[in-house]
């Protein structure tokens, strides 16, 4: 039985794709392709990704090649094997969808020039539903990072393939509560600039959705309509408010408890779970909490630890639900 070549690795020399390009007739058996820190800067724009001499590739590890464009790797959509492309550590400064790329999973994309949500709900367009991706170092994520940490909650909310994301898997009840919360965002969003909203058919919010969160109609469909979630009117009151009476509720097995409790809305989450490990001798690091208003339709995470509990619009009457 002939035996091929299947795993190529060349890593630092100073490789240019014209050289892989002229080993291609070669490599047609090679499934695991790494050309880490190489000089393949130019790829699709002046190579043709023959689909027949590198029909079995799987893997290509193109991390740290200086690359300035998604232009570029287009060209490998047309592979019938490819599964993983990793592009680390280059300066791509947005990814887009063409017709192809049927079996990419994993795309990984860490230490980019990436600084536009668009990227991301271009990426839930791949006919291959990408499972896998890894993000971290991008502009847009340093700096959701610094005000208001919710990147996951938005990633995964765009993409609704996704299972891993910067190597943690997404469990079912993580993406439905990401979901909601980011259905509730978004319309608020778009309200908040001013425009008023009867109805969920509003055009001009349509119009604005698709643009900005295209799969707002979706997880409409999904959890219900986020008008009937979010009392604007109501939600400006509560800010005004300096405190609100909630129901504490500990569902934490040995440890359940229920009392009421009036809490200042300039409180940190942060503060709020000191106090409640006085209360319920429940250690902060091991605290989740969530909130269900008396006019929400779902329960909201308090997962931003530096928010004050106003940003959540906190109200009397609501509840707020401890667990570990």
């Amino acid at each position: 039985m002939p035996c091929h070549l299947h795993e190529l690795v060349l890593i630092d020399m100073s490789l240019e794709w014209s050289q892989i390009d002229i080993l291609s007739p070669t490599l047609i058996y090679v499934e695991n392709l790494y050309l880490v820190r190489n000089n393949c800067r130019k790829i699709c724009s002046e190579f043709t990704i023959s689909k027949d001499l590198f029909k079995n590739l799987r893997y290509l590890n193109l991390e740290q090649n200086g690359i300035e464009s998604w232009d570029e790797l287009v060209g490998f959509r047309v592979l019938p094997n490819f599964k993983h492309l990793v592009v680390t550590k280059n300066k791509i400064p947005t990814i887009y969808h063409r017709p192809g790329f049927r079996g990419l999973k994993t795309l990984m994309f860490d230490d980019n020039l990436i600084n536009d949500w668009k990227t991301f709900d271009q990426l839930n367009e791949f006919e291959s539903l990408i499972t896998d991706i890894r993000c971290s170092g991008n502009p847009i994520m340093e700096e959701i990072d610094k005000e208001v940490k919710r990147n996951k909650q938005i990633v995964v909310s765009r993409i609704q393939s996704l299972v891993k994301y910067n190597g943690m898997k997404i469990e079912q009840h993580e993406r439905r509560d990401f979901e909601i919360f980011y259905l509730k965002i978004a319309y608020e969003g778009y309200a908040r600039m001013g425009f008023k909203v009867d109805s969920i058919d509003d055009e001009a919010m349509a119009i604005y959705m698709n643009e900005h969160h295209p799969r707002f109609f979706e997880l409409v469909h999904k959890y219900g309509s986020p008008l009937d979630m979010v009392n604007l009117k109501k939600e400006g009151k509560n800010i005004a408010q300096t405190a609100a009476s909630l129901t504490l509720i500990s569902e934490v097995p040995g440890k359940e408890k229920t009392l009421k409790k009036k809490l200042l809305l300039s409180m940190s989450v942060s503060d709020l779970k000191a106090m409640l490990s006085k209360v319920f001798k429940i250690e902060v690091l091991n605290q989740k909490l969530s909130y269900w208003g008396p006019e929400d339709t779902h329960e909201y995470p308090l997962d931003e630890d530096f928010r004050q509990l106003s940003f959540y619009s906190i109200a009397d009457d609501g509840k707020l639900y401890l667990r570990e």
